[in-house]
């Protein structure tokens, strides 16, 4: 397993696209495996914005010991 201790920033598979007129992106996916999971911040795949909004997407997170303080986010655009 991989030590991610601690996550200080930005974790992000947003779709960054200006406001379009078709469908939005769909964001993407995020699996963290560790044994232990710390830290602050953002960890966020969030959809892209349109006239349909993207779907938010995935975030696995698998962890025996976890003290992370930040947000997780995964919305729709």
């Amino acid at each position: 397993m991989l030590d991610l201790n601690p996550v200080k920033g930005l974790v992000d598979v947003n779709l960054k696209l200006p406001k379009i007129s078709g469908k939005g992106g769909d964001g993407g996916e995020i699996i963290m495996i560790s044994e232990k999971f710390s830290g602050y911040g953002v960890i966020s795949t969030d959809g892209g914005k349109g006239i349909v909004g993207g779907k938010g997407g995935k975030i696995h997170i698998q962890t025996k010991k976890n003290s992370f303080k930040g947000s997780i986010s995964s919305k729709g655009g």
